[in-house]
């Protein structure tokens, strides 16, 4: 199915038309599964996540801009809740794991290391949400500027641009903070 036989589905889904939305579903599950799948490295979490996509997009389904591509609207959507899922699973590291790691030696620096990360996310959050959202598709989901850009719509010099200035803003944020 070509991108604006998408667009046209979604235009109809939008306008009431549950039948559109479920052709969607089916022409996209399995793509948007596994771009999920691939990043997770877990399909049950994948399959969850899956399903959360398509709940919001079709509770959202009003603010789609039908000017935009369907499909990187609901890719951004599934990147977000693939974001929010890694944000409530951040891994933990347990003291003892830290101790038995560096021999009981420099315990501290590591602790330090651990909030220092978080401290980072969460001045990310505090930026402006186009700053947020390029910044955690770079380096929190590692995608190069060709994904962003398919994302986002943007092009990928303005990408660099963004991802620049984001990582200024941030590290001013940082700096006030210190």
């Amino acid at each position: 199915m070509t991108n604006q036989e998408i667009n046209q589905l979604a235009l109809a889904a939008k306008e009431g038309d549950s039948g559109a939305f479920g052709q969607l579903f089916d022409e996209l599950s399995d793509s948007i599964y596994r771009f999920l799948a691939f990043r997770l490295r877990d399909n049950d979490s994948a399959k969850d996540i899956l399903s959360q996509v398509w709940l919001e997009a079709w509770q959202s389904l009003h603010r789609y801009d039908p000017n935009r591509p369907f499909k990187t609207w609901i890719f951004a959507i599934a990147r977000y809740n693939l974001i929010d899922h890694y944000r409530r699973h951040r891994p933990t590291v347990s003291l003892d794991a830290v101790i038995n790691r560096s021999g009981g030696t420099d315990v501290e620096a590591e602790v330090e290391t651990n909030d220092e990360v978080t401290r980072v996310i969460d001045n990310i959050d505090q930026l402006p949400e186009l700053y947020q959202t390029v910044l955690k598709l770079k380096f929190v989901e590692e995608l190069d500027y060709s994904e962003i850009a398919q994302i986002t719509g943007k092009t990928e010099n303005h990408l660099r641009v963004i991802v620049k200035r984001g990582l200024d803003k941030l590290k001013q944020q940082l700096q006030i903070k210190n």
